[in-house]
């Protein structure tokens, strides 16, 4: 590989199928689809005009959204087609195992399985609430006290979870 060769910093695919599962929940902009991205990842990526503009375009023209004029706006809908794709595509990302390779986009994972099982739904609250934090250091506006408080409790819960994983090897 060439030294300044372009490596995507997402898997390749994720932003159709993001599109497609966010144009199914609701009627959606372009600028809208940006900012629920950006919204769901916590800030830790937001596509540019320049990736969902061309997209969309192309989605449209395979027929997989269509745009509708909605309360005076042209918003993106998904069609029939876009949501057989859009099933296939959750099914690959599932199967491939996507998720776990790409650990920042584990919110959207959590949305495409539609999975309500405790460990996932506790796994994505831990993770939103670290996002958080993340933004507060981020923005200069998390307390010292608070940074080490939060260290603390990250390592520990991270031993515990390291010596649960160990045990669980230990007994298969």
């Amino acid at each position: 590989m060439h030294k300044f060769e372009h490596i995507p910093p997402h898997p390749r695919g994720i932003l159709k199928v993001t599109v497609l599962e966010l144009v199914s929940e609701s009627p959606k902009k372009g600028s809208e689809i940006m900012d629920e991205i950006e919204k769901r990842t916590h800030g830790t990526w937001r596509p540019s005009p320049g990736s969902i503009y061309p997209l969309l375009a192309y989605l449209e023209k395979q027929g997989y959204i269509q745009q509708k004029e909605i309360e005076g706006e042209k918003k993106y809908v998904i069609t029939e087609r876009g949501a057989t794709l859009l099933n296939e595509a959750k099914e690959n990302l599932r199967r491939e195992r996507v998720f776990e390779k790409f650990s920042f986009l584990f919110p959207l994972s959590i949305d495409f399985c539609n999975t309500k099982e405790p460990l996932y739904l506790s796994y994505k609250n831990l993770w939103n609430i670290a996002a958080r934090i993340i933004c507060l250091k981020r923005e200069k506006k998390l307390p010292e006290e608070t940074e080490k408080k939060t260290i603390e409790i990250l390592t520990d819960a991270s031993k515990k979870l390291e010596e649960l994983l160990k045990e669980n090897e230990k007994c298969q």
